[in-house]
């Protein structure tokens, strides 16, 4: 019993109780703080938030809208569910309700008779219209990664985009004011854009159907002309050159007053292109002969020269494998060309491509990155706006994941043709998070900073209580 009497035995228990009751504790301001405080999503990708442009195209939803959550009892998922009520919380014309695929068969035939109903799937009904509804399936809101490595085809659940199908449905229903993109084909295009059996990727598919951009495809190989509809017309990543006939057609249709979006590919075979050369030139732009190198290694990713970086609203952007375009002198008075986005005077043009560090005789200065001609003649105003790579638009650049800033300038570019107050950009629900892009300057001040600054700075500290003890 002396033991139990005893001061180390007291202090220990002590220690104890106090150590429970400090649990206790924080326990107790955890439940408070969940019952009485907001939750914060601290996932770097919002995966369990609507994104900032979900919830602001929410508020100004004004068309009343049902959302009916299709899931049998008991096999709801959490995310989905979550999601649905916090879709039906940010809109006051968003009413949500549920649906059993088992109870109700009959109701969900009605808008999806197609076969089989998937649980977690999404019906949106127009309640003034209830010919415009929306079904979003399960799956259609799944990304899976396909692995072909093994004899066997496998596929792994990579991510969710149900939040911006779901604001595309809602688009899809409500909205009014769609503009018509048609993207070439015929000109090896499918080799580098189109390669999704000859469409868009999804990411880019999606991102243009966001900011009410309707897609369509034309082969002007067959057509008289650029359809009538066509507000505005991509020519993304062609491997070879227009005929002289599709220039015309493209031309005719500019000096009716247009938009055009053009994306270059970089000719290996040297022969060039006389056609796509004549309608660049036509507005200002001189192709260069060569591939654009940075020679300023702050401006590249990697060290990779080839590879070039520029910032656009404090991101990134990323410009690779690009051609060298500068803009003429003595232009028409007519005609306005700019540079939205170029390189350092460091750059150079390389025509050998197995060894892109600069050689005496390659082209140096600043060259354009982005260009964009205006023309305005007899009360039409055409633009022409030039991406030096079709690399911009791969799913790696666009990959709201990833900390670039291609997609918000390509969507800062789409607004300014298509007139929207707001863009939409909605980031996939990864189950992995995205390694950072940084550049060589970037990576140099954090090693400075963690291997010299902070030791540095402990070091010092520590002399300094040394110091003090002493005296």
């Amino acid at each position: 019993m002396g033991n139990f009497n005893s001061r180390k035995f007291k202090g220990g228990a002590y220690a104890v109780v106090l150590s429970l009751l400090v649990v206790v504790i924080i326990i107790a301001i955890n439940l408070l703080a969940s019952a009485f405080f907001p939750q914060k999503d601290l996932t770097s990708l919002g995966t369990y938030s609507l994104a900032d442009e979900t919830k602001a195209y929410l508020k100004t939803l004004s068309s009343d809208v049902t959302m009916y959550y299709i899931v049998e009892n008991g096999e709801e998922s959490v995310l989905f569910t979550n999601l649905a009520k916090m879709f039906a919380k940010e809109s006051e014309h968003l009413t949500l309700e549920y649906r059993d695929p088992v109870q109700y068969p009959q109701f969900v035939y009605r808008y999806n008779n197609m076969g089989e109903i998937r649980n977690n799937s999404i019906i949106l009904v127009n309640n003034a219209d209830p010919d415009r509804y929306c079904y979003i399936d399960y799956e259609d809101m799944c990304i899976y990664a396909t692995d072909t490595s093994s004899f066997e085809i496998q596929r792994t659940l990579y991510g969710y985009d149900a939040e911006q199908e779901i604001v595309k449905g809602l688009i899809g229903i409500t909205g009014e004011d769609f503009k018509k993109v048609y993207f070439t084909t015929g000109h090896g295009e499918e080799k580098t854009v189109l390669t999704n059996e000859g469409k868009l990727t999804e990411t880019l598919s999606s991102l243009l159907e966001l900011n009410q951009f309707q897609v369509d495809y034309l082969d002007l190989t067959n057509k008289s002309g650029v359809p009538d509809d066509c507000d505005l017309l991509v020519i993304a990543g062609p491997e070879k050159d227009l005929s002289s006939q599709d220039r015309e057609k493209i031309q005719s249709w500019l000096n009716e007053g247009a938009d055009l979006m053009v994306f270059l590919c970089l000719d290996y075979s040297g022969t060039g292109f006389p056609e796509l050369t004549t309608l660049l030139d036509y507005y200002g732009m001189t192709l260069e002969e060569g591939m654009v190198n940075e020679g300023d290694s702050a401006h590249t990713m990697s060290e990779n020269s080839s590879y070039v970086l520029t910032t656009y609203d404090g991101s990134n952007v990323l410009w690779g494998l690009g051609c060298g375009v500068s803009i003429r002198d003595n232009l028409r008075d007519t005609l306005q060309v700019s540079s939205l986005a170029y390189t350092t005077q460091d750059a150079y043009l390389r025509t050998d491509f197995s060894e892109l560090t600069k050689q005496e005789g390659d082209k140096t200065g600043s060259f354009s990155l982005l260009t964009v001609a205006k023309e305005e003649y007899l009360g039409e105003v055409s633009n022409v706006y030039v991406f030096n790579t079709f690399l911009f638009l791969s799913d790696s650049c666009m990959d709201e994941a990833r900390p670039l800033g291609n997609r918000a300038l390509l969507l800062s570019v789409l607004s300014e043709i298509s007139g929207a107050e707001q863009e939409i950009s909605i980031p996939v629900k990864r189950n992995a998070e995205e390694a950072l892009v940084m550049t060589n300057r970037e990576k140099t001040s954090l090693a400075v900073i963690s291997i010299g600054v902070v030791p540095g700075l402990l070091l010092l500290a520590g002399v300094v209580a040394v110091v003090k003890r002493r005296k």
